[in-house]
């Protein structure tokens, strides 16, 4: 029962460690994260992340997580992607997480 037990957790927290495209959509709609074209020449986007958290799938607060977001929303359009400035701005709080923005300007090499 317990071998039973821990292959059950193993396997939910397996599948649910991982953002996808589709969670990135959703994120985009509902305005968690943000892509705008750059009006400057000297970078081609920027993200703004608020630091969402949706447990085991995607933390805005997290650096990695922020990363993964950018190279997977622009892997269509980008193939070497370089984080040029990233900025983080307290927006006072939620409960007892703090409420964070975060703003990325990224290079695309085509």
């Amino acid at each position: 029962m317990k071998r039973y037990l821990g292959a059950v957790v193993c396997a939910l927290v397996l599948l649910g460690c991982a953002v996808s495209h589709n969670d990135l959509a959703r994120y985009q709609r509902t305005g968690s994260i943000k892509v705008e074209a750059s009006p400057d020449p000297s970078y081609d986007y920027r993200f703004t992340f608020y630091n969402t958290f949706d447990p085991g799938v995607f933390d805005g607060g997290n650096t990695d997580d922020r990363l993964k977001a950018v190279n997977m929303i622009l892997s269509d359009r980008c193939q070497k992607i370089a984080i040029i400035e990233e900025n983080m701005y307290d927006a006072g709080s939620y409960g007892l997480r703090k409420k964070e923005v975060y703003h990325i300007k990224v290079t695309c090499n085509r």
